[in-house]
């Protein structure tokens, strides 16, 4: 299923009141973020979920074609040559009768993000889009974005 897809069920959810907007702090969704250096030179970056319970988001990979474009994306740009290495955990197989089986994050989830820049480069810019869920309603998706020295 492609992004038009994606935005077309989108909309249809949001039409059956199943996709709600998110107002300001209402996130069932923390994110917090934590740098610091490798053994081999490189910068670490730890992106940090805190799901409320009863809550979820969605993994990458998902693995369900359906739900391609919900996976939880982690991007990290700046200044000059960035190379970033996103390590995302497997997640937890949810099986459910009516799309199949996926993949979500659920609680305390750690995402490492190992990068190399080239020297002088400044601050990074950490990104991170994901879309909560619960059993009854998905959230808008978020992107939230943070600066590291």
């Amino acid at each position: 299923m492609g992004r038009k897809h994606v935005a077309g069920l989108a909309v249809l959810l949001a039409v059956a009141g199943l996709v709600v907007a998110q107002g300001a702090g209402e996130s069932p969704v923390k994110v917090s973020v934590k740098s610091g250096k490798t053994a081999a030179g490189k910068d670490e970056i730890i992106v940090i979920l805190n799901i409320a319970k009863n809550w979820h988001v969605y993994a990458n990979p998902v693995d369900l074609q359906d739900l391609q474009g919900a996976e939880t994306i982690v991007k990290v740009a700046g200044k000059g040559d960035v190379n970033a290495e996103v390590k995302y955990p497997q997640g937890t197989v949810v099986d459910d009768k009516l799309v199949g089986k996926y993949r979500v994050y659920k609680g305390e989830v750690a995402i490492p993000v190992y990068v190399q820049r080239s020297a002088g480069g400044g601050p990074l810019e950490v990104s991170v889009r994901y879309q909560a869920c619960d059993d009854k309603r998905c959230l808008a998706p978020v992107t939230f974005k943070q600066t590291v020295p």
